[in-house]
């Protein structure tokens, strides 16, 4: 039986962990003079994420963000998600009460939520996880 009530936190517990790796700025003129391979708008939870993974495969990487404090919508909602079958969670569910699950839970909204995302988030979430369990988060 799928637990519903299981949801894993994004990446925002360990912010403190990306403040490490380079300081941040107020200057409007840094970027300027910067190459960059990947330019990622915003820092929530997806774009830090994100940043993170492309700077695991040696890109260089720099996150705008509009406001003077990082997170986004993710430091508002406090980030959770919900990845069944994760490494953290231990509850070992299987992949059709998942995808049942998420069909109930979703619903028919459009190409946004097609069949072929489900499966690919069902699929590549847990992985992420992982990969952020390996960097320290």
């Amino acid at each position: 039986m799928l637990r519903r009530g299981v949801l894993v936190a994004g990446t925002l517990p360990r912010l403190s962990s990306l403040r490490q790796m380079r300081p941040f700025t107020t200057s409007r003129h840094l970027l300027s003079n910067s190459k960059v391979d990947v330019l990622i708008i915003g820092s929530g939870a997806g774009s830090l994420t994100a940043a993170l993974r492309a700077k695991h495969h040696n890109l260089r990487v720099a996150v705008i963000e509009k406001q003077p404090t990082i997170g986004g919508a993710s430091a508002i909602s406090g980030g959770g998600l919900w990845i069944p079958n994760n490494p953290v969670s231990n509850v070992k569910d299987s992949k059709q009460d998942a995808s049942e699950y998420f069909d109930q839970a979703v619903g028919d909204v459009g190409p946004a939520s097609s069949p072929a995302r489900r499966h690919a988030y069902l699929d590549n979430a847990p992985k992420m996880i992982a990969f952020l369990q390996e960097e320290g988060f």
